[in-house]
């Protein structure tokens, strides 16, 4: 399939603004920590669920993976993609 140069400039510029929104929700994951709890397996820092689910929404929507859930179903079309920006 090919695309004209205005079509794939669109498109690109569409990926961009997702990416940009990403990194924005990923930054916002990272402001709502709260802090850290030592397990005997390891330790695991906490984190707002909204903040999570909006990261999310916002992954699976940028790359169209069908469901508003990352899953290890998708992972592999979700990689594929990232490797293919």
């Amino acid at each position: 399939m090919t695309y004209s140069t205005a079509g794939a400039k669109a498109m690109k510029d569409k990926m961009k603004d997702k990416m940009k929104g990403i990194i924005e929700k990923a930054a916002m994951v990272v402001l709502t920590r709260m802090g850290d709890i030592d397990t005997d397996d390891g330790s695991l820092a906490t984190v707002e669920t909204d903040a999570i689910i909006i990261l999310e929404e916002a992954i699976t929507d940028a790359f169209d993976l069908g469901s508003d859930d990352i899953t290890f179903e998708n992972m592999p079309l979700l990689l594929q993609q990232i490797k293919d920006i």
